[in-house]
């Protein structure tokens, strides 16, 4: 605790807002019942600095503990959370200040095609009487005026619409296969009720399930990049885009002669 002192007595001398962040496996929801944590929360209000998560970040079936810390002196936050994820025993969390700039949603434009949709193009395209087109000498222009014709009625059935993409319904890799999204949405459920029911059967079953969706996705992933790497395997360039993508990275690889 003398160590962190010194360290908060120096760090509050920059005279700049802070945050510190960190699994300090320090319970706070005990500090009436442990002197540790006792001195350690009066510690940091000597220095001005709060503790924004108070809920546990982490759950087992006999405990519930907050143990992952956002320490601050900036005045300037404006939120923060716990969120609840399983990609670690311990939930995620975090804060934005007024300076934080950060994405809601993410925005693609998509067309709808619905049985409605593809029954009425279908219908439009038989009602229309083609023959104009065959009195036509020039087959650019026959062409062009075909193309113009079906690409009108193709905008006014099936339009361009804006919408969020929720991952939970939209593929976000090409790897990603619709069976997996429906895996993934099962695999949720299954959390969830593992943390409403913290123990046996709930927690083997969702343990069981997420080591094998796992192991299906990170197969998938595999799979993928084996065959598009099998299929360009003439181009070195695009095995090159390949790779990056697959380690997720957009950095041109180092040359020898660069070094």
């Amino acid at each position: 605790m003398d160590l962190f002192a010194n360290l908060l007595n120096k760090l509050t001398d920059c005279n700049t807002p802070l945050l510190l962040l960190g699994d300090l496996n320090l319970d706070l929801l005990k500090y009436s019942q442990n002197r540790q944590v006792t001195d350690y929360v009066d510690l940091l209000f000597s220095f001005g600095f709060l503790q924004l998560i108070m809920r546990p970040t982490r759950l087992s079936s006999n405990s519930a503990t907050l143990i992952d810390h956002i320490l601050t002196s900036n005045s300037d936050i404006t939120e923060s959370a716990v969120l609840i994820s399983d990609i670690s025993d311990h939930f995620p969390i975090f804060c934005f200040s007024k300076s934080s700039t950060y994405k809601t949603h993410s925005i693609i434009k998509a067309r709808n095609f619905s049985d409605e949709n593809i029954d009425q193009f279908k219908l439009q395209l038989q009602n229309i009487n083609w023959e104009f087109l065959t009195i036509l000498q020039n087959a650019q222009t026959a062409y062009n005026e075909f193309s113009d014709t079906f690409f009108t009625l193709f905008d006014l059935y099936f339009p361009l619409i804006t919408k969020k993409v929720n991952r939970n319904l939209n593929r976000i890799n090409p790897w990603f296969t619709r069976g997996l999204l429906v895996s993934r949405q099962q695999k949720n459920i299954l959390y969830k009720e593992m943390l409403n029911n913290p123990f046996d059967p709930y927690v083997s079953s969702y343990k069981n399930y997420r080591n094998l969706y796992n192991k299906i996705v990170r197969a998938s992933k595999k799979l993928f990049f084996e065959s598009e790497i099998l299929k360009n395997q003439s181009d070195s360039r695009k095995t090159w885009q390949i790779l990056r993508k697959a380690i997720n990275t957009s950095k041109k690889p180092v040359l020898l002669s660069q070094i």
